[in-house]
């Protein structure tokens, strides 16, 4: 199919027909999950956040589950340790910051409760700015049950743990090839710029040494560039694989400088969201997959001062008839 074709098709399933978009559509009397953040500040920093959840059936309260993390700043006020418990657990999260002597970011850590090292990231600096050289991860999956207590309490760890080191070449990234835990090169993806900005990335998978083209990503600043009011966080973008079928792609929608919905397709559809904004923040989000059998509806809102208040979850089972 092609890719205006399928891009289209997407949008219409998401937004139907009319030039109008749609109200984001939230039924309060189904919410079967509810959290809370509340947040504590010492001189203008935020040096703690409790998360409370809690699991409702018929309308009452079945489950609690508290998340607090703590924030730790050095002498010279720069974040240095984030320390997250939750009410069950004896061994805490841990991230881990350090800068160099310039007092510039060059690494983290984030270390799970189980004592595994999940995620690292390392960065450089250079005559324009931060370059992140270095990122491994273990990805942490979470089950599709229906409640996010018993998902988060049957998480584990994927074996596709990889690392990838960005190549740079007169300050460019130019390529970042990423490896597997018996560091084998597993991908290589290649960066093409204009005005300094990425637009086009390439992926490859590495089979004895032979580079076989997984997709190609296209990537749209038009709009925020045209118009820095325009807020999105990240750019549009489409992607292509090898057979120039639409894999994923990104799209927004404004009314007038105001970011109003935004539009995922992942995995060939196997994944559909579309989040709705307002005032640059998420106060809507919808969530489709083909590999598990409902819809998630997630509401937010916030503080005065920008924080996240509260997040309301239902989901409501696909029809397969």
């Amino acid at each position: 199919m092609s890719k205006i074709k399928l891009l289209i098709l997407g949008l219409v399933f998401l937004f139907g027909c009319k030039g109008k978009m749609p109200d984001f559509l939230f039924d309060a009397s189904k919410v079967s999950e509810v959290t809370k953040y509340t947040y504590e500040y010492k001189n203008g920093k935020k040096i703690s956040k409790t998360d409370e959840t809690c699991i409702l059936f018929e309308g009452k309260t079945t489950n609690r589950m508290i998340v607090k993390t703590n924030y730790i700043y050095n002498e010279k006020g720069l974040l240095i340790k984030e320390i997250s418990k939750t009410n069950n657990d004896t061994i805490p999260d841990m991230t881990i910051y350090e800068y160099d002597t310039k007092d510039s970011l060059i690494s983290w850590i984030k270390i799970e409760s189980e004592t595994d090292t999940t995620n690292i990231e390392k960065y450089a600096y250079y005559a324009d700015g931060k370059k992140l050289i270095l990122r491994k991860s273990l990805h942490i999956k979470i089950e599709p049950y229906p409640d996010y207590k018993t998902a988060f309490e049957h998480k584990n760890y994927d074996t596709n743990f990889f690392s990838r080191e960005f190549i740079y070449e007169n300050n460019i990234c130019k390529s970042s090839k990423e490896y597997d835990k018996n560091n084998h090169l597993v991908k290589v993806t290649e960066y093409e710029y204009m005005n300094n900005f990425i637009t086009v990335e390439k992926e490859y998978s590495m089979l004895d040494n032979y580079k076989l083209l997984i997709g190609t990503k296209y990537i749209d600043r038009s709009k925020t560039k045209r118009n820095p009011k325009l807020y999105a966080p990240d750019p549009e973008f489409y992607t292509l694989d090898a057979q120039n079928d639409t894999i994923d792609y990104l799209s927004y929608q404004y009314n007038g400088d105001e970011l109003e919905i935004a539009t995922g397709y992942f995995d060939k559809g196997s994944h559909i969201s579309k989040f709705y904004f307002k005032n640059n923040k998420i106060i809507g989000e919808i969530d489709k997959g083909k590999d598990i059998n409902y819809t998630t509806y997630i509401k937010s809102s916030y503080y005065e001062n920008g924080d996240l208040k509260e997040e309301s979850t239902y989901r409501e089972t696909k029809n397969t008839k």
